[in-house]
């Protein structure tokens, strides 16, 4: 089941549909979340995929009949099943995502040289913060994830980019999308 709801999907849609017969630079700047674009397109692939499993029809008001071999109605409806969704969707991608939007974001406004290991230690006392106070029934989970994201994102921008102000350049490797051989417990 989705968490968009269906007056989000119809204001996008209205957003989408005066961008494309309005001028846009009235002032008016439409958003919608990277959350919010992943689960509409997750949705609008799955709805792309399904199949009918069977057709119907109906008799009179309330009284639907499936098609056998023979009938003869006016007009049939196709019945979709949905296709099941994931039970458990990977929670912490969908965190590292977020955490990409927010870091480009940020080096975008903020270029180098920046204090990026000044903030990563920043973030990490937020992120423990939240969580204690999440433990302590003081904060919503929501602001965990905020901090969890803010922490990634300085995580990723101290790998692509490093810290200027001390001098930390990422090795080539971080460039590439190949992981060196992580160290093991106590090397």
């Amino acid at each position: 089941m989705s968490n968009i709801t269906r007056e989000e999907i119809e204001h996008y849609l209205r957003a989408a549909k005066m961008i494309q017969t309005c001028d846009f630079d009235k002032g008016k700047h439409i958003t919608v979340t990277p959350e919010h674009m992943i689960e509409i397109a997750r949705i609008a692939l799955a709805s792309l995929e399904a199949e009918p499993v069977g057709e119907f029809y109906e008799a009179e008001p309330g009284n639907w009949y499936q098609r056998s071999e023979g009938d003869k109605a006016p007009k049939w409806t196709k019945l979709y099943a949905a296709p099941p969704v994931p039970s458990v969707p990977d929670y912490f991608a969908a965190l590292v995502e977020a955490a990409r939007v927010r870091a480009d974001k940020a080096m975008r406004k903020h270029p180098q040289p920046n204090y990026v290991l000044n903030k990563v230690a920043e973030e990490s006392g937020e992120v423990i913060k939240a969580v204690i106070h999440f433990t302590e029934g003081r904060e919503e989970w929501r602001k965990v994830e905020y901090e969890l994201i803010d922490n990634l994102a300085m995580l990723l921008r101290l790998v692509v980019e490093g810290d200027q102000v001390i001098g930390f350049t990422p090795p080539c490797i971080c460039l590439t999308s190949i992981l060196s051989a992580p160290l093991a417990e106590g090397e």
